[in-house]
């Protein structure tokens, strides 16, 4: 597998916001899609409170909350994504469907 430049997380709740978090630490570019309309904030508070635990164990030198970025496109992550992490809730019908579309 080569490099991995874009790292894209389909599905922006707990799961995918540890994921994120793991992400970015590590120095990646971090998108993360999530139909929910109301899903950055949340999201990114739980980022945030996952940070400064992190910041304390070691980051990456290119680690930074900059590098992550929300996006509801499944087109754009299908077409733009070097690894794309599903984190959908446990619903099989959902998780067809997202995995049918990417």
């Amino acid at each position: 597998m080569g490099s991995i430049g874009t790292f894209w997380i389909a599905g922006a709740g707990v799961i995918g916001a540890g994921w994120a978090v793991r992400a970015v630490v590590a120095g990646f570019d971090v998108t993360v899609r999530n139909p929910d309309q109301n899903t950055g904030d949340r999201f990114r508070e739980i980022v945030k409170s996952d940070w400064s635990v992190m910041e304390e164990i070691g980051l990456h030198h290119d680690a930074s909350l900059d590098r992550l970025r929300i996006n509801d496109s499944i087109e754009e992550m299908a077409a733009a994504a070097d690894f794309i992490q599903e984190s959908a809730p446990e619903r099989l019908e959902l998780k067809t469907e997202l995995h049918d579309r990417i």
